[in-house]
């Protein structure tokens, strides 16, 4: 257990005006670490943060945390090709 499964009480929490789905990016990985404004996610070995005001949903399945985050920072991180391709 870890700071991220006390945040996100359930497997599903909602960040409201990014809540369209279809308009986000589902990634999968490791919550490291948490602060108020900001959750550091390890992606294949490589740690990202990502503000909260751009994760969308998140959750945790058995071992693997997962995500839904904006395209916008996706491409900001330079996580997603030009075609909306997220190549992990």
């Amino acid at each position: 257990m870890n700071e991220f499964d006390d945040y996100y009480a359930g497997d599903y929490y909602d960040f409201g005006p990014n809540a369209d789905v279809d308009l986000n990016a589902y990634i999968e990985g490791e919550v490291v670490h948490e602060t108020e404004k900001a959750v550091l996610f390890r992606i294949e070995g490589t740690e990202h943060w990502f503000p909260k005001t751009q994760i969308v949903h998140s959750g945790k399945d058995d071992d693997v945390d997962w995500m839904y985050v904006t395209h916008w920072i996706m491409e900001k991180k330079g996580l997603q090709e030009d075609d909306g391709d997220i190549p992990f």
